[in-house]
């Protein structure tokens, strides 16, 4: 992959775009490798090179991620229905810089639809939940059954208070 010059500002936007990837879903340091931040502020040049190309890199697996190629085709399950449409994101990576247009991609990669920015949502509240300890925990006891009295009844229904989930157009 050729690395061509990047300016500030566009080693910033895909920088961003990277640190939020786990928004969409993403692992945590999926596309954001820890060191790529330290090679590119580094004052030695071959660093930054370095930095920059694993930049680039990183942004293109995205890219391909947000299109659903995280998996090869190797990898795709067989009886998976639906299969990601064919999409080259080194060539369009490579488009966005040369038109000067990468905020404009950046910004294209993610679903448009709004049931994906509901997802997304609803994620950030799940995950908020998790980072809070979760939900309490159901007591045990014998199976619930419509109409039963029992404290846990109490117990998920508080548990289960809508999310943006339950906003979702069907």
């Amino acid at each position: 992959m050729a690395s061509p010059v990047l300016r500030e500002d566009q080693v910033q936007l895909m920088l961003k775009a990277l640190s939020e990837a786990e928004s969409h879903g993403f692992g945590p340091a999926e596309f954001n490798q820890p060191e790529l931040r330290n090679l590119l502020a580094s004052a030695n040049v071959n660093d930054r090179q370095k930095g920059v190309i694993l930049l680039q890199r990183a942004m293109v697996a995205y890219a391909k991620a947000q299109h659903g190629l995280r998996l090869s085709g190797v990898d795709t399950p067989d009886d998976w229905s639906i299969k990601p449409e064919a999409y080259d994101a080194q060539a369009d990576f490579a488009f966005a810089l040369s038109q000067d247009k990468l905020a404009q991609w950046v910004a294209a990669l993610p679903p448009p639809f709004e049931r994906y920015r509901a997802l997304r949502t609803a994620l950030g509240q799940y995950r908020a939940i998790a980072a809070k300890g979760g939900w309490p925990a159901i007591h045990a006891g014998p199976s619930l059954k419509p109409g039963v009295s029992d404290p846990r009844v109490v117990q998920l229904a508080t548990a289960s208070t809508p999310t943006a989930w339950s906003a979702l157009p069907l």
